[in-house]
């Protein structure tokens, strides 16, 4: 899976959420790494999952060039701008697959499996199965208690989510004043 996000921390989380269920993961933060990427790797790539809003190039733009070099390459846009808005903005077409941000690892999973099962079916041979995978808690580990303080909603969340995951005992506040409270 092509994972292309500008924000690193939601990159990673996502690159978290998939590498713990199998997926192999290619990351990108920008469209020049996406190129670079694309020379380096010339592998299979599966699905391409792509913010919409980017920096410098849209997503949709992106994804474009990338099915141009790897055609029936099918996309999954993410945003956390509604869906909605964006149609009605022009930014993204009607009826392409979408995940709204903020969302769970299971929801990710879930739309991911979604697309490759569909676009499987439709177009392409079908490939190796993923095998689950777990990270083995390390015996006798005591979970820390984190106090996460972080403004921004979905970071926080994806954050607390693994943190949790990996045993930890999570409390999530937005602002200072709450953490001291």
């Amino acid at each position: 899976v092509l994972v292309l996000e500008d924000e690193a921390l939601v990159r990673q989380s996502v690159a978290h959420y998939l590498q713990r269920h199998g997926y192999q993961v290619l990351l990108a933060g920008s469209d020049a790494e996406v190129a670079q990427l694309l020379v380096e790797h010339t592998g299979p790539i599966d699905l391409m999952l792509t913010d919409i809003v980017l920096p410098n190039r849209s997503g949709p733009e992106i994804a474009a060039w990338v099915q141009a070099q790897r055609p029936g390459l099918p996309v999954l846009f993410m945003s956390a701008h509604p869906v909605e808005r964006l149609v009605a903005d022009g930014r993204l077409s009607t009826g392409i697959p979408t995940i709204q941000k903020p969302f769970t690892e299971g929801m990710l999973l879930a739309r991911v499996r979604e697309l490759l099962d569909r676009t499987r079916a439709s177009t392409r041979p079908a490939a190796v199965e993923p095998t689950r995978m777990r990270a083995a808690a390390s015996p006798g580990a005591t979970p820390a208690r984190i106090l996460l303080v972080e403004d921004d909603a979905v970071t926080r969340e994806a954050m607390s989510e693994l943190l949790g995951d990996d045993g930890h005992e999570v409390t999530a506040v937005a602002t200072g004043a709450a953490a001291l409270a």
